[in-house]
């Protein structure tokens, strides 16, 4: 429901869920993500300070709300959500990469070298995303290519969806135009 474009019909499918069971949290977070992409920001908060409310102990639903900060532009508070966050073994790359992204946005240099350096291990995404996008707001795409294809070559592409959408956030798609040829990158 969420890949496709038909983001009206997935809102009315999202209202019935969400009166089926008013106290389930992934109608309101899907409901939230949905309004994220019409750009519909308060109704996208709405939603996610619901599912908030009702779990707020839930990872999915505290980094889903951290990331709505993000995809605003509100980089502190983006920032600080992460940092309260609990990182799992399974979590703790993508949070230290979106803290990373954070320190971008906000134009902490020193931060997000000193983050970026703490990425030690290549074959997880955080290392490649984030000097992916360290070589982006450098104004260096070419330089993000190779780190973009190891990651390709390293995780599925469905994986990579999460770390992707961080390059997009902070406004780093056009400078990528450069990996949209298929041969660029090797897929």
């Amino acid at each position: 429901m969420m890949l496709n474009k038909n983001l009206d019909g997935a809102l009315a499918n999202l209202d019935d869920a969400i009166k089926l069971d008013p106290d389930a949290i992934m109608p309101y977070v899907m409901r939230s993500e949905v309004h994220a992409r019409r750009k519909e920001w308060d109704a996208a908060e709405t939603d996610i300070n619901t599912a908030l409310r009702l779990r707020p102990e839930n990872p999915l639903v505290q980094l889903n709300a951290a990331d709505l900060k993000l995809r605003r532009g509100q980089f502190s508070e983006a920032r600080a959500s992460y940092q309260t966050m609990t990182p799992t073994s399974a979590t703790a790359d993508l949070i230290s990469y979106r803290i990373f992204l954070c320190d971008l946005g906000l134009k902490k240099t020193k931060d997000a070298e000193q983050e970026l350096a703490a990425f030690t291990d290549d074959k997880t995404p955080g290392y490649n995303f984030a000097h992916a996008a360290w070589a982006l707001d450098q104004g260096q795409a070419q330089q993000a290519v190779p780190f973009l294809k190891l990651a390709l070559q390293q995780h599925p592409r469905q994986a990579l969806i999460i770390y992707f959408a961080g390059l997009e956030w902070l406004g780093y798609l056009p400078l990528l135009k450069v990996v949209t040829d298929p041969n660029t990158i090797g897929i």
